[in-house]
């Protein structure tokens, strides 16, 4: 979640979901992955 903070620090203030399925989980989880990704697949 440090990360995904780190970047959206709009969504800092909110509490991290517990350890159960929470779509939050799910939409950082990509949300993540895209950024970490971003660079290398960028189209110019």
């Amino acid at each position: 979640m440090r990360c995904f903070y780190a970047d959206d620090p709009d969504w800092a203030k909110s509490a991290s979901p517990g350890p159960e399925f929470h779509y939050k989980w799910y939409f950082v989880f990509h949300q993540n992955g895209d950024a970490s990704e971003a660079e290398r697949v960028r189209c110019d």
